[in-house]
């Protein structure tokens, strides 16, 4: 099965408007939920995915409503009207309740020419992203513990690039201890902290070769020069 956010939409579209047969059974190679919906918001054709997904029988010139919620059918309303008028793709996650589920989807809407006439029809792709939702907040949530951890440790602690020591991020114990405010300190090197900065070529390269190193004595400077 194809992915369709791998999929190059400008040749899908070529496809559309060579010849529709060919066109509609391409969309039922997509592993995700397609409906061909008119201006009108008239859903014409479903792919199989979509059928699945809805549990709808039916072919096609389906009311957008038989779909979706009363809150979220006038989301699509206008994401349809505003990518028929800019003839612009659309992307667009929302959450929402399918079969008594509740999903993440992704939304594209993708305006496409009629074959038989002017007007301009949106294919609207819908992809679940429940499970790319749940690792992104799972994230957040580690990045949040993470940095409660970092700015509250009452150890020195900096996050530098090896390449050239420039200073990333630092906590609040980095300038108590070499008397820095942040704005002084980040995008400078840690060769000015360092007594001889000869020492940081040294502990890099043992980094490099020998892994993480504990006890490891090195000496310092504060701002003061002390």
């Amino acid at each position: 099965m194809l992915d369709f956010e791998k999929y190059d939409f400008e040749k899908l579209i070529d496809i559309a408007k060579k010849q529709e047969a060919i066109f509609y059974n391409f969309l039922n190679l997509i592993d995700d939920s397609i409906l061909l919906v008119n201006k009108n918001f008239v859903v014409e054709f479903l792919n199989e995915k979509a059928k699945e997904l809805f549990d709808i029988k039916n072919e096609g010139d389906i009311p957008l409503k038989h779909f979706f919620n009363d809150f979220e059918l006038e989301q699509k309303k206008e994401a349809i009207s505003k990518a028929i008028n800019l003839k612009k793709v659309l992307d667009v996650d929302n959450l929402t309740i399918i079969k008594g589920r509740e999903i993440w989807v992704k939304n594209l809407f993708i305006p496409v020419d009629d074959l038989e006439s002017d007007d301009i029809k949106i294919l609207l792709f819908i992809k679940d992203i429940t499970f790319r939702k749940y690792v992104e907040d799972q994230n957040i949530k580690v990045n949040e513990r993470f940095a409660k951890i970092f700015q509250n440790n009452p150890a020195v602690v900096l996050i530098s690039r090896v390449e050239d020591g420039k200073i990333i991020e630092i906590n609040s114990s980095v300038e108590k201890v070499f008397g820095y405010t942040q704005s002084e300190i980040l995008g400078q090197s840690t060769k000015i902290l360092y007594a001889d900065p000869r020492e940081r070529a040294l502990f890099i390269d043992k980094i490099l070769t020998k892994g993480p190193i504990t006890n490891y004595e090195l000496k310092f400077k504060r701002k003061d020069g002390s």
